[in-house]
């Protein structure tokens, strides 16, 4: 075994990056509130500086930040604080020796790959260094909140239609097998306000694939089924007065009142006078009571021409305007 010593000479090009340059890449990645923490730290541990009042009227590019005092203050500071930027030279020369033997490689290999290409290397240098410059990630904090999820989470959920709410119902319903494909027809066919203005022949024209399977009389009795359990009471009803008649008879299972009889009897008979308000007439078709009737209107009070509004409600967007055209009193004419 014999060991040799020799002499050799290579030609190559670094780039040795200043602690300055350093420094202001990490003050430069830097979230503000780690900056304002990083500019108070610097104002303790140096007496010899001082925030600036900004000014309005200077320039940004003007504007100091630091500012150094001058006078008794620098005059009294101690030697180890003033001079507490040589200490940090130091470990600013082992962060880019620690860059260089780390990434050296992979800067030799991009700059003789741009050389060979006949790309100018004399400017790009610095460009090709940055491109592999590792790129330095900061650990989530826990306290910041996530901006996106925030925004997520403050939208508004997309309401069901009234559709999907009372397919659900449908769903949970008991009830004979045979009805469950003509009453989610129907309640395919009933409309935002909870009327089923569609007439069943339609629907049944309409059944598709299923039309072999389905006759009238199932349509009628799953329209009637429909119009029993689904809720709110009056869902499925063709006209105002289906649709009333179907709450009152709801109403008089729990409380059978004479109001209430009396409230049927004139929506179903005397409707059109009611609506016109032609309360004597309703008097003298039912034969009861100028009290009792004014009774049995204001026990209708509580009825709802709408149903299906009680589910969905019609919030209208917010209108945004494209642009806004403000009259200038100032401008000249020039017509």
């Amino acid at each position: 075994m014999r060991f040799d010593t020799s002499q050799s000479m290579r030609m190559g090009q670094q780039m040795k990056l200043a602690p300055r340059m350093i420094q202001s890449m990490e003050i430069l990645q830097m979230a503000l509130p780690q900056l304002e923490e990083r500019i108070e730290q610097e104002l303790e541990s140096n007496i010899a500086l001082e925030l600036a009042d900004g000014d309005p009227d200077t320039p940004p590019d003007e504007r100091p930040i630091l500012e150094e005092t001058r006078g008794e203050a620098a005059a009294d500071a101690p030697t180890h604080e003033l001079d507490a930027g040589q200490g940090d030279s130091a470990d600013d020369f082992e962060r880019l020796g620690s860059l260089e033997e780390d990434y050296g490689e992979a800067f030799d290999n991009a700059y003789e790959s741009a050389a060979a290409n006949g790309q100018d290397t004399a400017e790009p240098r610095e460009r090709l260094t940055t491109e592999w410059e590792p790129t330095r990630t900061r650990a989530a904090d826990p306290s910041e909140r996530d901006g996106k999820l925030d925004a997520m989470t403050n939208t508004a959920a997309r309401s069901e239609s009234l559709t999907e709410q009372l397919l659900e119902q449908w769903s949970f319903l008991d009830v004979r097998e045979e009805l469950r494909v003509p009453g989610r027809l129907i309640v395919e066919h009933i409309e935002e306000d909870g009327y089923l203005r569609t007439p069943l022949e339609t629907i049944l024209d309409n059944s598709g694939s299923v039309r072999a399977e389905l006759n009238m009389h199932m349509l009628e009795n799953a329209l009637s089924a429909v119009q029993l359990f689904l809720e709110p009471v009056g869902i499925g009803a063709r006209d105002t007065r289906e649709c009333l008649l179907l709450q009152l008879d709801a109403m008089i299972d729990e409380r059978p009142v004479p109001a209430l009889r009396l409230a049927r009897e004139i929506v179903a008979d005397h409707l059109d006078d009611l609506t016109h308000n032609r309360i004597p007439k309703i008097v003298h078709r039912t034969g009861a009571e100028l009290d009792e009737v004014r009774a049995a209107i204001e026990a209708m009070k509580g009825l709802k021409l709408h149903p299906g509004r009680e589910l969905v409600s019609e919030a209208e967007p917010p209108i945004v305007p494209d642009a806004a055209v403000e009259w200038d009193e100032d401008a000249q004419d020039y017509r």
